[in-house]
């Protein structure tokens, strides 16, 4: 009896020095499994996890190269904010004005000049995420060139470059910032800021990631980021209608919103279509009306932040406010999720750890599983089985993070009235 507990501890001790490891060679197995099983299927579940609109791969970036052939995008009903623009704008000089003003998106995406620059952003910001996963993780190099091959071809990743969708470039901007932020060294501090600025000027929500830099009690700092944000945001508009870009980037948000938010389930991480799901799941139809899609997700992350004193913690209430907040927040928005993750190998080992990785790799992996085919007929988007048992991990990793804040504050009270 005593050898066997021995065995069982010696082997406790080797899953809990090894759980990166682990986690890490699990990860790449899903994402391979994933994909052999797709393979074998002739890919007919592909469009479960990636968006089943088969012809229009990177249009998120080509349709917003098109807008610029009018004197604003904002005439276009754009929802992107100005420094978008401005960056696609850089692009867009590289076209010869003899082949501008195509009929379309699929013109520059079909366009050798466009796609030319297109693939150079794409394999840069690629190599940054590449570089700064590798630097924010505690590993030796075998481990760290694992991670980040996993993070390269994880679910979200692909699915943002299958997108074409601008919120790759707020990735390695947040991995910057989390990897520099508390940095001793003032330069590494300030380039950290400037990341997130543009992070935000790109997306806005990164924004929320700044509440790091008042954690550590940095005030003055914390005040010349916000400056440094609002101008990074507001100078590219004069590139366009000046302020008034702002007025058409909030129209065009509106308009998108009413229209995202009606044409299916699927792909879809928000708060909002997370309730959609409970009332379409349960039977009750299609709620009429959503209270509460901003107050709950405020109270919930603020719990967790609040609660929380491991900082992987922390950042990730900051990445699903991020997610839950918008009205729609499609499979790209997931890739927030990365820096909480990198975070949470940097953790210490505890039993609830397991727990967390295994969630993480449900919301990381490309997840080929059928899709729910009597529910929302008619819809563009019909609720997946990805879909619903990403948004499931979501709600119980959160759940459990709460819990465990809750228990552990609970027994700090009791320890100090113990005193």
């Amino acid at each position: 009896m005593n050898k066997f507990k021995g065995k069982l501890n010696n082997f406790n001790s080797y899953i809990n020095q090894h759980s990166n490891t682990i986690f890490i060679i699990s990860l790449l197995i899903c994402e391979l499994m994933s994909w052999l099983i797709h393979a074998i299927l002739h890919g007919s579940l592909l469009d479960s996890y990636f968006v089943n609109d088969y012809y229009n791969t990177s249009m998120d970036y080509f349709n917003m190269i098109s807008y610029l052939d009018t004197d604003s995008p904002y005439t276009m009903n754009a929802n992107y904010p100005p420094m978008c623009f401005l960056l696609l704008k850089i692009a867009y000089h590289f076209i010869p004005i003899s082949l501008r003003g195509g009929v379309d998106g699929f013109y520059y995406r079909g366009l050798m000049y466009a796609q030319i620059i297109y693939i150079m952003h794409i394999v840069f910001l690629i190599i940054c995420t590449w570089e700064l996963t590798k630097k924010l993780y505690d590993g030796n190099y075998f481990e760290k060139t694992l991670l980040a091959i996993s993070i390269i071809f994880s679910g979200p990743v692909l699915f943002t470059l299958e997108r074409g969708n601008l919120i790759l470039i707020c990735l390695p901007c947040v991995l910057f910032f989390i990897n520099f932020y508390n940095s001793e060294k003032k330069l590494e501090r300030r380039l950290a800021y400037c990341a997130l600025s543009l992070a935000a000027a790109i997306k806005i929500y990164p924004a929320l990631y700044g509440i790091l830099i008042l954690q550590n009690k940095r005030y003055k700092e914390a005040v010349q980021t916000v400056v440094l944000g609002v101008l990074v945001f507001i100078v590219p508009c004069y590139a366009f209608d000046g302020l008034n870009s702002i007025t058409g980037m909030i129209q065009g948000i509106t308009a998108s919103s009413e229209l995202q938010c009606n044409i299916g389930l699927a792909y879809n991480f928000s708060f909002i279509n997370l309730i959609k799901m409970i009332y379409t799941i349960s039977g009750l139809g299609a709620p009429t009306t959503i209270s509460g899609c901003l107050i709950i997700p405020l109270i919930i992350c603020g719990m967790v932040y609040m609660l929380s004193k491991e900082k992987w913690k922390k950042v990730y209430s900051i990445s699903l406010l991020c997610i839950w907040i918008p009205n729609f927040s499609y499979t790209y928005t997931l890739i927030l999720m990365i820096p909480p993750m990198l975070l949470l190998l940097k953790s210490s080992n505890y039993k609830l750890g397991y727990l967390y990785r295994f969630l993480f790799i449900i919301l990381l992996s490309p997840l080929c599983l059928p899709k729910i085919k009597h529910l929302e007929y008619g819809m563009k988007f019909p609720l997946t089985m990805p879909t619903l048992i990403i948004n499931a991990a979501i709600c119980i990793l959160t759940i459990s993070i709460l819990i465990e804040n809750i228990v552990n504050y609970h027994h700090e009270i009791k320890k100090g009235c113990k005193i």
